[in-house]
């Protein structure tokens, strides 16, 4: 295994309540990353393409791995991670979809647009943060990711904005 490195996950998610518990997790991982966090999916767009307020390459690092909750307002975490797995500047991004649904249906729908992996977040923060451990151990750990090598920072052109 690889020595843990201080990454980049950057967190899809419209809760707030979620937001803060997904981010006391992970701060308490044995190496914490730098956690960012979008709202919705055109939010996670915006920040991948570096669009208006996420224009700054400071404030918005190419992650090492999305936590995609699927159900958002403006635009859902399904669509968005179509969009982001047929676009060849994201199609390697690493996509943890991290979502309520354990419907056999939205399993199969996410890993058949792409997504790397699908977890049911826990019930319980203690098992939250263990699954959130484990997440970040493997993805940051354990896995060679192309961004790791490369810091991909050429962002495409072709998503276009979606309508508002």
């Amino acid at each position: 295994m690889r020595a843990v490195r201080r990454g980049v996950i950057l967190v899809a998610e419209d809760d707030e309540d979620d937001r803060l518990l997904i981010g006391a997790a992970l701060a308490r991982t044995a190496c914490p990353p730098d956690v960012r966090y979008v709202t919705d999916g055109r939010e996670l767009l915006d920040y991948l393409c570096r669009r208006g307020t996420w224009s700054d390459p400071q404030g918005s690092p190419v992650p090492d791995l999305v936590l995609l909750d699927l159900n958002m307002p403006r635009m859902s975490g399904r669509d968005a991670l179509c969009v982001l797995k047929q676009d060849p500047a994201f199609r390697c991004l690493p996509i943890v979809v991290f979502t309520t649904s354990d419907d056999a249906r939205d399993v199969k729908a996410s890993y058949e647009a792409g997504a790397n992996a699908f977890v049911t977040k826990p019930s319980t923060l203690a098992e939250l943060s263990r699954a959130l451990a484990a997440i970040a151990d493997f993805w940051l750990a354990v896995a060679r990711s192309p961004v790791e090598g490369a810091r991909v920072e050429a962002r495409s052109a072709a998503i276009p904005r979606p309508p508002r």
